[in-house]
């Protein structure tokens, strides 16, 4: 194997949980910016698809602006791009994944591949980019695709798996969390 296509990893839980904070703050800033432009009607609902757009065709173009600054992608299966079907079936999962406190996405520490439920779904990988940690040369050469960096079969490198009670216990603190802590000083701060 030529020293381009290197071993291809997936990208860490705490990594990816970070990049999607990112991408949420800014999926949510350009919501609620769109949403005020358009005026009060149809606020929410030109918000709430600017925020959906954000989310599903960020993976199909370019990494989004999370994953770019924390230098990972999502990839199919076999390597290739995702397009637009393939990522609006991956938001969708997110979202009803996400519903009791992210159980969907913490699922991925119990997976080899670091697939969250969302992932199995639409058959996509997070994986570390594969342009992290090239030299100028060999990165401008993968850039304009004189290069490829797919090794040929795709296999993406199995990890190490979190027992899964402990990855199902995270949500239970998370909710937990929210409900005993976050919650009462929530109210505490509207009560004054």
């Amino acid at each position: 194997m030529p020293h381009t296509k290197r071993v291809i990893k997936p990208a860490g839980f705490f990594v990816r949980t970070v990049a999607f904070v990112i991408d949420f703050a800014l999926a949510s800033g350009v919501g609620i910016l769109v949403g005020q432009a358009v005026g009060e009607a149809a606020a929410t609902l030109v918000g709430l698809a600017a925020f959906a757009g954000y989310f599903i065709l960020g993976p199909v173009s370019t990494p989004s602006m999370g994953k770019r600054f924390l230098r990972i992608t999502v990839v199919g299966t076999d390597g290739g791009s995702i397009g637009f079907t393939q990522s609006t079936i991956r938001f969708a999962a997110l979202a009803a994944g996400s519903v009791p406190f992210f159980l969907g996405s913490t699922l991925a520490l119990s997976d080899e591949h670091r697939q969250a439920w969302h992932d199995k779904i639409a058959k996509t990988y997070v994986i570390e980019s594969p342009f992290r940690d090239r030299g100028v040369r060999e990165w401008g050469r993968l850039a304009i695709g004189r290069e490829d960096w797919r090794p040929s079969p795709f296999h993406v490198m199995p990890q190490k798996r979190w027992p899964l009670g402990l990855a199902l216990a995270i949500p239970l603190v998370l909710g937990a969390f929210t409900w005993f802590v976050l919650v009462p000083f929530l109210r505490l701060l509207i009560a004054l």
